[in-house]
């Protein structure tokens, strides 16, 4: 996805905060609703801004969870 967006010209911040934004929304009115700090929604954001460019740089299908062909008996093949 960090390719594509090099190549269209968009900046990968542009990226991260478009992705970002709803859920950032959403912790600001718990912050708002009194059942998070801003103290932890400011860590939460933090981690997932990482979570995000890291799944922006995977190459498509190098998601190792969707290419994990285990058996159920846990034995991957």
């Amino acid at each position: 996805m960090a390719a594509v967006a090099a190549e269209k010209n968009v900046e990968m911040a542009t990226l991260v905060n478009a992705v970002l934004a709803p859920r950032t929304e959403q912790l600001n009115e718990l912050v708002a609703d009194g059942q998070l700090t801003q103290a932890e929604v400011d860590a939460r954001i933090t981690m997932l801004k990482v979570d995000i460019v890291e799944r922006l740089n995977q190459s498509w299908g190098s998601n190792s969870a969707a290419s994990d062909t285990g058996s159920a008996d846990g034995e991957t093949n």
